[in-house]
């Protein structure tokens, strides 16, 4: 696709002046007026959505393909070696089939250290009309924000939280109004894929029968413990076990000891007559999320080989990952927190598939337009994440 940018000039601009900054640059856009021989495309300026970006230091190059397919006022905000807070305004084009250009404006705002507490009000001021304010960064730079009261300034975050601690996960959700409705994880979203091939498999086989009596539920991963929480709640959803009434096991402490490393030993949920615990440990060596559903004799396993590393971030088309569930008669051998292995089960029923890793590109766009990766239980899965971490910090969940 062929890219152009229009700029009214290169020098840093105070943010009261952007407003008035975007319309000399869209004056000197527009098409020249007769009887002039100048040519000037015709340009159409497009926006559904402010997208707010926090960089880390800087905005992810992804940004600019989510901003091309989801056309909007796109708000990055990076610190910066300036006095207060400084700013660029450009557009970004590209051609349409019919001639003329489509555009998306970008406002670049630069942060000097300690103006942090003026960026929610300058957000605010600059969003277009009743469009949704939707912001997105990684989780460090939406950390840096919390105490400057960013995210009550927005109407939704779109979080990516993979590989995040699990007490600055509790944090941003805790800054941000409505928390299980508000925030569109990624992390939960990037799972549907493996999510599908664990029901594929107990729809297709006899486990599904042996739900009823389900003992335990183990989830590994490997420096991801906020996906594996949103399996596990995703699990208790599903069987009906309700994570308000979940409460951690003798001696369990909050999830932020040990550096919030996301080792849970364990909660125990009610449902239909039973108790089920659940634990979350680290992942066998080759395997990035392992989930494990055990009853008194089968069990079934389900691992996520670890993705190849990306070559660009910017990349849309989906990578591929290797699944594999097991379903096995007998104990099984997968022990967290340092259990003892059991003996080698008898597999009775193995399914692999190759399944896609979304881009997060796809991802984004997807959440802005509310595609088919979305999932009306999202909010209910996050709200009992929270949950299950609430219980497990001793305090109610609200």
């Amino acid at each position: 696709m062929s890219l152009t940018t229009l700029a009214s000039h290169d020098q840093a601009i105070d943010v009261g002046a952007i407003e008035r900054e975007l319309r000399a640059m869209w004056r000197a856009a527009a098409p020249a007026p007769a009887p002039t021989t100048e040519h000037r495309p015709p340009v159409l300026r497009a926006c559904r959505t402010n997208f707010v970006v926090l960089g880390d230091p800087t905005v992810p190059s992804y940004v600019d393909e989510v901003t091309l397919r989801h056309p909007a006022r796109l708000i990055t905000v990076c610190p910066g070696a300036v006095a207060g807070l400084e700013a660029h305004v450009s557009a970004l084009c590209h051609w349409r089939a019919g001639g003329g250009l489509v555009c998306s404006e970008r406002i670049a705002i630069e942060v000097g250290a300690g103006a942090e507490a003026r960026v929610a009000s300058v957000i605010r001021s600059l969003a277009v009309g009743d469009l949704a304010v939707v912001m997105h960064g990684s989780t460090a730079a939406i950390d840096r924000y919390v105490p400057a009261g960013l995210l009550a300034a927005v109407d939704r975050l779109i979080l990516d939280s993979s590989g995040t601690d699990l007490a600055t996960w509790l944090r941003i959700a805790d800054a941000m109004p409505g928390a299980a409705d508000s925030i569109t994880e990624l992390a939960w979203l990037r799972l549907r894929p493996f999510r599908t091939a664990v029901a594929r498999a107990i729809v297709r086989s006899g486990f599904r029968k042996t739900l009823a009596r389900l003992e335990a539920v183990d989830v590994a991963h490997t420096g991801d413990p906020t996906s594996a929480l949103l399996l596990g709640s995703w699990i208790a959803d599903r069987l009906r076990m309700g994570p308000r009434r979940a409460r951690p096991r003798p001696g369990v402490g909050s999830p932020e000891v040990g550096g919030g490393g996301g080792e849970i030993d364990a909660l125990d949920f009610p449902g239909r007559g039973r108790r089920v615990r659940l634990r979350i440990g680290p992942a066998p060596r080759g395997d990035s999320l392992v989930l494990v559903l055990r009853t008194p004799d089968s069990e079934l396993r389900a691992s996520l080989a670890p993705p190849a590393p990306a070559e660009s971030e910017s990349v849309s088309e989906p990578g591929e990952l290797e699944a594999r569930v097991d379903i096995t008669s007998g104990p099984g051998r997968l022990r967290l927190m340092g259990g003892r292995k059991g003996p080698r089960p008898s597999v009775i029923r193995r399914e692999q598939s190759v399944i896609p890793w979304a881009a997060p590109a796809d991802l984004i766009v997807d959440a802005l337009g509310h595609g088919a990766f979305c999932d009306v239980t999202a909010p209910r899965i996050l709200g009992g994440a929270f949950e299950m971490v609430a219980a497990l910090r001793g305090r109610s969940s609200g």
